[in-house]
């Protein structure tokens, strides 16, 4: 699957995108839409730039795997109940990725492999992109800590985190991330389908990936933009074939939910979904931060 980052005030995608000088989140095409969204911007961008200053302490030892539920089961359980609630958002952030990865690991009840260096569980994480997946991973004040809590829940299990997408940086493409003792990332920086076939040419078609994730793809912006090429059309097709179970997160905008749930529908997509949740399951660990 392909990143469709996309400017915060007009919505173009595919095009040049410059960020926010001020808090590196928010992105813009031109000069023009970062002035007439300034209003919108200004409260967000303080307060991301105050994130931004918070020191997060170390991890406390790993405890016994848990069953993952809430944000404050989470907290109180991993040692955290005491922290202020501004360094418990900025760990909201780095941590909500791989929690829910583990979050669904458990709640579809997949089995991991265990103690198999050689055929470690591999998760391919699709649409990934170098301001926001790739430098959570190399990130090792925070980000890296974040991703290593696969390990605190399976501690008998290997995984290595596949990172594709076109936006990985050409420096990160083919190389390899330690994470810690049981985890490691690679980056490719690729379409997901073109990936896909090559990794089935290297690896086989058995050996498959334990999940696939897609975080916020945008599969409702497709709407928006109007007729033509879908960008992701040959992706998802890929990640259907392969036939293991993916986890897809969204924004949590109404209009978003219901157009990025129409599309899947409209893919065939087999959905995972509660009683009375027709736009899909909420995540109890979205990140808390301010994320326009």
């Amino acid at each position: 699957l392909s990143s469709l980052a996309s400017c915060y005030f007009c919505g173009k995608a595919d095009v040049p995108l410059s960020g926010c000088a001020g808090c590196h989140v928010a992105l813009y095409c031109s000069k023009a839409c970062q002035v007439a969204h300034w209003t919108h911007h200004k409260p967000a961008c303080i307060e991301l730039r105050k994130f931004s200053k918070i020191v997060v302490p170390d991890f406390p030892p790993s405890p016994e795997p848990f069953t993952l539920t809430t944000w404050d089961d989470y907290f109180q359980k991993r040692g955290f109940a005491n922290l202020s609630e501004d360094v418990k958002t900025v760990l909201t952030d780095g941590l909500s990725r791989p929690l829910s990865i583990i979050h669904t690991i458990q709640r579809l009840g997949l089995k991991p492999t265990t103690n198999d260096l050689n055929h470690p569980n591999f998760i391919f994480v699709v649409g990934a992109s170098a301001g926001v997946e790739e430098a959570q991973l190399v990130d090792q004040k925070l980000g890296a800590k974040c991703w290593a809590e696969l390990g605190t829940f399976f501690p008998d299990c290997h995984f290595g985190l596949v990172l594709v997408g076109p936006e990985i940086s050409p420096a990160r493409d083919s190389t390899v991330q330690m994470v810690s003792r049981t985890v490691f990332g690679t980056f490719v920086r690729n379409n997901f389908a073109d990936f896909l076939r090559t990794e089935q040419l290297v690896r086989g078609p058995d050996d498959r990936p334990l999940l696939i994730a897609a975080f916020n793809p945008g599969f409702g912006s497709l709407a928006r933009r109007g007729p033509g090429e879908d960008p992701w059309l040959r992706s998802v097709e890929a990640a259907r074939y392969l036939g293991v179970p993916t986890l897809c997160t969204f924004v949590n905008d109404e209009d978003d939910l219901r157009l990025d749930m129409a599309y899947l529908r409209a893919q065939n997509a087999r959905l995972v979904e509660g009683a009375g949740a027709p736009s899909g399951l909420p995540n109890p660990f979205a990140s808390h931060r301010v994320l326009y």
